[in-house]
Parts: C-alpha cells; sequence; structure tokens
C-alpha cells in the first residue's frame, strides 16, 4: 500500500494508509490514520506524521464534512501516532475553541508531553551493547525520534481519557464499566 491511501470503510468513515519503518533510508514508520464521522463530530483515532498524511487528513475531513466539532483521540504516545496532532486544531481554527478536543491515555501522557526523548532513551538502554547500532541510546533515541516530520504534537488541550467519568457498557452478554 502507499502511504497516504485513502480507503473508504464506509461512507463516513476513511482510513489513512501509513507505512513501516526504515531507518535506513530515513524512512520513519507511520501509524494508519481513521477518519470517521458521528453526526456533528469528526473522529480521528491517531494522527499519524509526516505531510503526506496531514494532507490526506485534510482531503478526508473536508470530504466527510459539514461538521462542528472535531474530536481526536489518540492510541498511545508514540511518534508514529502523534506527528500531526495540531492538524486538529487547524481543522477547527473556526470552531468555538471547546469544539476540537484531543485525548491520550495518562499512561503515555507523560512520553507524549516530553516528546518522547526520555521514553525512547530508557527503553533504548535496555538493548544497549547487545544490538548493534544501538550503543549510545541517547544518540539513537535523537536519530529515531529525527526521522518523525512534522512533529508537532499538542499539549494545551490534551486531556486524559481517565479523567473522562465511567461509562456502562455492553457489548455482546458482558457488561462492563470504562
Amino acid at each position: 500500500m502507499t502511504l497516504g491511501k485513502q480507503i473508504e470503510i464506509d461512507a463516513r468513515t476513511r482510513l489513512i494508509v501509513g507505512q513501516e519503518l526504515n531507518m535506513a533510508a530515513g524512512q520513519p514508520d507511520v501509524c494508519n490514520v481513521i477518519v470517521h464521522r458521528t453526526g456533528d463530530t469528526l473522529v480521528l483515532v491517531d494522527s499519524g506524521v509526516t505531510s503526506t498524511i496531514r494532507d490526506a487528513i485534510r482531503t478526508v475531513a473536508d470530504d466527510l464534512g459539514p461538521w462542528s466539532k472535531i474530536l481526536l483521540l489518540t492510541t498511545h504516545g508514540h511518534p508514529d501516532h502523534v506527528g500531526n496532532n495540531d492538524i486538529v486544531k487547524e481543522l477547527g481554527a473556526d470552531l468555538d475553541p471547546s469544539a476540537v478536543q484531543h485525548f491520550v491515555s495518562a499512561y503515555d501522557a507523560g512520553q507524549y508531553r516530553d516528546l518522547g526523548v526520555s521514553y525512547w532513551t530508557t527503553n533504548l538502554t535496555r538493548i544497549s551493547g547487545l544490538v548493534p547500532g544501538f550503543d549510545d541510546p541517547a544518540a539513537t533515541a535523537h536519530r529515531l525520534l529525527g526521522l518523525f516530520h512534522p512533529m508537532v504534537p499538542i499539549t494545551d488541550i490534551t486531556r486524559t481519557y481517565e479523567e473522562l467519568p465511567m461509562e456502562h457498557l455492553t457489548i455482546g452478554t458482558q457488561h462492563l464499566s470504562g
């Protein structure tokens, strides 16, 4: 599949195709992005990274319009999932500020807010000396994170999922709180 290709899931849902990491080629991994419209809300599940994905999100947002609210759900704080997070503020520039929301898990909030530098350095330390090319975890973390452009995660409107009130969920015969 080609980076940025748009796949129509249904009339209200598009998948934007990402790509795998190739450090030797200077190519970041990029997550797939889901864009879905429900009622008057445009929902993005992750925002990917790269200008190709950013442009695809803009196109899909236009295709799925009109909408008056935008909600970004970040599955986790890795750079391939958060690099274009500021796109929601761009898309929602003409909306009431309360109509633009972003959620990430509390577990990932710290990693997300430091752009992953501490997270990746700590995790690469675990394999330092075991895997060739990872002898200097801090340098490797900076080299790895340097592949991800643009990298503009937002924090001023970011809230955690855990701040939301608990809801009763029914999945098949299972009844859960979540």
